[in-house]
């Protein structure tokens, strides 16, 4: 496709293609990620994940973000 000439309409379809197959594919994934199906989910997992217990390493907690690393 870099090349100007009589075959450059014709080299250029392939590539098209691909960029309107890829725009197609975004657009799926963006309408599916906002569904309310998606959002349902994500409301589920956000639950959860407030709920769960704050894992230990090995019996040594973990260090707190408030703490000052100087």
């Amino acid at each position: 496709m870099a090349g100007t000439g009589p075959g450059f309409i014709n080299s250029s379809h392939a590539a098209w293609a691909v960029l309107g197959g890829c725009g197609l594919a975004a657009l799926a994934l963006g309408l599916i990620s906002t569904s309310s199906w998606a959002k349902a989910t994500a409301a589920r997992n956000g639950q959860r994940l407030a709920t769960a217990p704050i894992p230990e390493t090995q019996g040594h907690p973990l260090p707190s973000r408030s703490a000052d690393p100087t």
